[in-house]
Order: C-alpha cells, then structure tokens, then sequence
C-alpha cells in the first residue's frame, strides 16, 4: 500500500498530491512587471512595513512547500515568498499572459470585497489561487494569496495548446508544470486561517510600532514647539512687566522672591532676577516693613483670596517714609492650592502728598468762602436797611425817577443776600450737609415734593413719577436739595398761562441709577447747555425769571460729591428739557465705607 493509501485509511487527507519543487522558484517583488503596476497611495498602507512578511513567507515555503503572496486591491505584490517557474518565467513574462494573471489577483480582491472569508480562482493560464482577506483597522487594505499550485493532475493537452498559442518552448513550459504542486482542496481553510492570523498579527505591530515613532516624532516636534512657545511667552511676558509702571514681585508660600519686573528690581537696588530670587523682604532693603509685608501674604495665602487696593507704608533707605497702593492675590496650582503669591503695587507717594495739599487747599478756599460770605451779609444787610430808612423818611419829597432808583438800589441789595446765601449752600456741599447714610430715594424725592407743595398750588402744575427708586448711600439734605431745584425749575420755567408738566423717572442701568426730570417748558438752546451749570450763569432774563443763577450751580456740586455725572438735553427753545444725573451705586457705596473704616 502507498502512502496516500496509508493516509485515506485513517480519514486524513495529504496535503501534496504532488510534492513541489522549491529550489526553482523565483522572487516575484523585484520583477519588472511588478515595479510597473500602480503603487498603493492609502495613508494606512503607508505605514506599515509588508517587507517583514518577506522572511516568515519564505520560510513557510521551505516548510510547508507553497507560496505564499500579500497582493494589494491593485494588484501590486507587498510581500512575498518565491513563486513558481511557470508562473513567473512564462506568464508574467509574457504580456497577454499577464494579463490573465492581474485578472486573476483583481478578481480575487473583488471576491473579498464581497465579504466572503476566502475564494478559491483557477487564472485562465492553468493554475489555482487562493485568496483571504486582510483586515487592519477595520478596513481591507490587500489579500494575502496561496498560489501557484493544482487542485488536480494537469491538462497536458491544454497546457500544450496554451504554449503553441503564445510561443513558450513546450518542453521547457511542461517542465516547469511539473514542478507545481497539487494540493488537497481540503487543507486550504486552515492554511490560510494560520496565515492571515500571523500576517495581521505581523501587519497590526508594524502598523503599531509605525504609529509609535510617528507619535513620538509628533511629540517630540509638539515639545520643542511647546518649549519655544512658553520661551517666547516668557519673554513677552517679562517685557510686558518690565514696561508697566507698577512695580509687580512673586513670591513662594515660604515668601522667599520667585523673581520681579524691572521696576521692582530698581526699587530694591537689585541688577537683575538672580540677585532677587531665593531673598527674603529682611534680605532686601525692607527691613523696618518686612514683618508687615508678611502679615499681608500669609492672610492671603491662608485666606486664598485677593487683597486689592489697600495702601501701606514703606521706610526708604534713606529713612523717608512712602506709601504704596497695593494689590495682593494667590497663585494656585491646578487642583486650587495656593502655590504663592504676586503683588502689585504703585508708589503714590507724590499723590498722597498733593491729595493732602489739595484738600487742606480745598479746605481753606471753603472756610474763605464761608467766612467771605458770612462777613458780606452784615454790611450788605446795613445798606438795605438804611435805604429802606432813606425810603421811608423821605418818602413824600421823593420824584419817581428817584424813588425808582431807591427802589433798584434795595432790590439790587436783596439780590446780592440771595446770591451770598447761594454761595454758602454751595460751601456746605460735603461740609456742613448729613454724613453719607444709607438714604431710600423715594423718601428723599416725597420730602423735596412736600416742600414745592405751594408752587404746585400756585402753577397748577402736574408731576408724574415713575420708574425705580433704590435704596443707596447718599446725604438726605443733599439730595433732597438736588431733587428740590431740578423740580423748582421744571415748575418754573414755562410759558406764561401754560400749567406745567412734570415727569420724573428712575432706572437701574448696570450699576448706575439715573434720575431723570422732564418738562414741557421753555426749553434750552443746545448751543448754551454748557453754560448751565456754571455759577451766576443765566440763560433767561431777570425781567422773566427771577433767581440767582446758582441753582443748578449746587445740582452739579451735589451730584459729584456722590461720585455721579449729571447732564440736559433739550430739542431747542420751547420744546422742553429733561436734566438728568446718575449715581454709581457700588461706588458710592464703596466709598461711604472707606469713609468710615478711616
């Protein structure tokens, strides 16, 4: 009994009927016909390095004794072991005959395409191939084949057709048939399940390792790029603090100096970051004001929040004392801890000095006017009572035109006490008026209209209010006294026989609350509007309109002590007017506070 025999008994199946010739064979990459087939231009594809698959194919070969190929959907050998002699020294050679072979490899490919686990194709030369799809990331990128061999005894009598047809020496072309091998049909699923296992296995670590250096590659450019970024923003960064005027330092939570801008640097008579970093303030030229210096950092870093905008004092080297504005506020790292500290500050010094010699100056203008003011009336009030005693005693001897000139002296004499008496209300603003207090606007604005009650009475006029009133910090009689004027006027100036119409209206308008107090009257040429609010200033005739020219005068005064702006609009004569003022509610509130924290 022969061995095939042998083997059929027991219920296995040979894998050679035929066994195959290996030392025939011939490499397949490096042929012309190869080299000319397109070229897989895919990124994937690209990455991966088929020419490890090379040696494992070979070796397979040696072992096994079949063929074995990685062909991409082109058609292009990848990778490869040695192929048959027929196949290579005739078919491939011959151009008709190749192209057969491409049919085959392309046909191939669209059956795996097709989504089948592998197909089995007999080329129109004569010869078998089997083909299993390769699948890297989800995608078909080529096919890995087992070929050439027979699935039966050949044809002899095709294959000599086939020779005569395209002219191969018949003797050599039967020679190189013989030395293909015929292979139970049987053992091809397993045989490619072990390939196409190793192939991707190979193929998926190439592609890994590919990916790895491209990634590394990738990060090493992205932390050179992110090394000279962070430089370059370094640097800008220093340039930016070097060109500010506040001096700026950071410092470590053992508030040792992590570095400073430039002015900073000067202020400590250092050269350079060197000289500054790892000091302490008793290091430095502070040592009289080191131990407050870091009171405040250790509350900020404890507290881990802002110090902003507090003054503090600095004893110079040469034993003067400054003051500084300051502004002191945690450094955190990522996960919120505090990490250290950076602080601004500005020398104010100079200003301090010219706020205290402006205000003592302010002061004492005040207390000129006031006591200039206050000294005037008492002569002032002789001269009118002594033309009203020359008017009484020679009332019956006086002509008209004299008695009217008596007559313009006294009221000139009253007009003068109204603007004196002017003048001192406006030398109280601030000074003589209620302390800032918490003050409900409505209530002010109810106490100004109980006082123009009579002027109502007497013009028949109509106020409408409406809008928001907020509760603010603000001086009652000061506002009160706003609220009276801006109203008299609106009351005041109008046509004659015309009842007057009044409109007041608040609102709230990011932070800020703005009055305003709208009429129908006599209106303002916009060209004048800045003339308005001067002192002594007057638009209308004394003849029409009786008053000092210092109402509005106050208003302005009034309105600026609480940090606001007031303003008019007005279309023209005769068309109305709406005066206006804003207060900024925080800051008003802010300042009140410091007041009293002083």
């Amino acid at each position: 009994m022969n061995q095939d025999a042998e083997d059929s008994s027991v219920g296995h199946t040979p894998l050679f009927v035929n066994p195959p010739q290996i030392p025939t064979m011939t490499d397949p990459i490096a042929s012309d016909w190869n080299a000319a087939l397109p070229q897989d231009e895919t990124e994937l594809a690209k990455l991966i390095d088929f020419s490890q698959l090379n040696q494992m194919f070979d070796d397979f070969l040696e072992v096994v004794g079949l063929p074995v190929a990685l062909i991409d959907l082109r058609g292009r050998v990848l990778a490869s072991s040695r192929w048959q002699r027929l196949c290579m020294t005739f078919h491939r050679v011959n151009s008709d005959t190749c192209a057969r072979c491409i049919e085959s490899d392309v046909s191939l490919s669209k059956a795996m395409q097709q989504g089948q686990d592998y197909a089995i194709y007999r080329c129109r030369n004569g010869l078998t191939d089997c083909a299993t799809p390769i699948i890297i990331d989800g995608r078909h990128i080529a096919n890995l084949f087992i070929g050439q061999f027979l699935l039966a005894a050949p044809d002899l009598d095709y294959f000599r057709q086939q020779a005569a047809e395209f002219g191969f020496d018949e003797t050599d072309y039967l020679c190189a048939l013989a030395e293909v091998p015929v292979i139970a049909e049987a053992k091809l699923p397993a045989i490619l399940r072990f390939l196409t296992g190793f192939a991707n296995w190979v193929v998926t670590m190439s592609l890994a390792q590919k990916r790895n250096e491209a990634l590394q590659s990738g990060l090493e450019q992205r932390i050179d790029m992110r090394t000279q970024e962070l430089f370059q923003s370094r640097q800008m960064l220093q340039l930016v603090l070097d060109t500010v005027p506040q001096g700026v330092f950071w410092k470590a939570c053992d508030l040792s100096y992590l570095g400073g801008n430039r002015h900073f640097l000067k202020d400590s008579g250092l050269a350079s970051q060197e000289e500054l970093i790892g000091k302490s303030d008793e290091q430095l030229s502070r040592r009289g004001s080191a131990e407050l210096y870091h009171a405040d950092d250790r509350q900020v870093i404890e507290s881990g929040a802002a110090k902003f905008g507090y003054e503090e004092s600095i004893v110079r080297a040469d034993g003067e004392i400054g003051w500084l504005h300051t502004s002191k506020l945690p450094l955190k790292n990522p996960d919120g801890s505090v990490c250290g500290i950076l602080g601004v500050y500005e020398d104010v010094t100079e200003r301090k000095q010219v706020e205290a010699d402006l205000k003592r100056s302010n002061t004492e203008l005040e207390q000129f006017a006031y006591a200039i003011s206050h000294d005037m009336r008492q002569p002032l009030r002789m001269i009118n009572s002594y033309l009203q005693l020359i008017e009484k005693s020679l009332r019956g001897q006086l002509d008209g035109d004299t008695r009217q000139y008596l007559e313009f002296a006294m009221e000139g004499a009253k007009r003068m006490d109204a603007m004196i008496l002017a003048l001192l209300d406006i030398s109280r603003v601030g000074r003589k008026t209620e302390p800032l207090g918490w003050l409900e606007t409505r209530a002010a604005l109810d106490e100004a209209l109980s006082f123009l009650e009579p002027e109502c009475v007497t013009t028949a006029g109509r106020i409408e209010i409406g809008g928001d009133w907020p509760r603010l910090i603000a001086s009652r009689d000061e506002m009160v006294r706003l609220f009276q004027n801006l109203l008299g006027n609106a009351l005041k100036y109008h046509a004659a026989g015309q009842a007057p119409e009044v409109a007041v209206r608040g609102s709230l308008r990011s932070e800020v609350w703005r009055c305003e107090v709208s009429d129908q009257g006599v209106g303002i040429d916009p060209a004048q509007t800045d003339r308005l609010f001067q002192v002594f200033s007057r638009l209308q005739p004394q003849s029409r309109f009786e008053g000092a020219g210092v109402g509005l005068a106050l208003c302005r005064k009034i309105v600026e002590h609480h940090g606001g702006h007031i303003g008019v609009e007005s279309a023209g004569e005769g068309q109305g007017s709406t005066f206006w003022f804003e207060l900024p509610l925080n800051a008003v509130a802010t300042r009140h506070e410091s007041a009293n924290h002083e």
